[in-house]
């Protein structure tokens, strides 16, 4: 199985990578998140845009698992 590497621009001072990880990981499993100086990386085992995060708006948006 391959990783998906997303570039995330325009952070805001003071991020983390932890806080990046943790912002992440409700679309999927997050393998690494790295924060540079505006801008940050993060690295999943699956496509992490295949849906929504439910925390966003309140409802999930993917189709649940079979």
């Amino acid at each position: 199985m391959g990783t998906t590497k997303i570039f995330v621009g325009n952070i805001r001072d003071g991020t983390t990578s932890e806080s990046l990880r943790e912002l992440f990981e409700c679309y999927g499993r997050v393998t690494e998140a790295d924060v540079l100086s505006g801008f940050g990386f993060v690295v999943s085992m699956i496509v992490l845009f295949s849906c929504r995060c439910p925390h966003s708006t309140g409802v999930p948006v993917c189709p649940p698992e079979s």
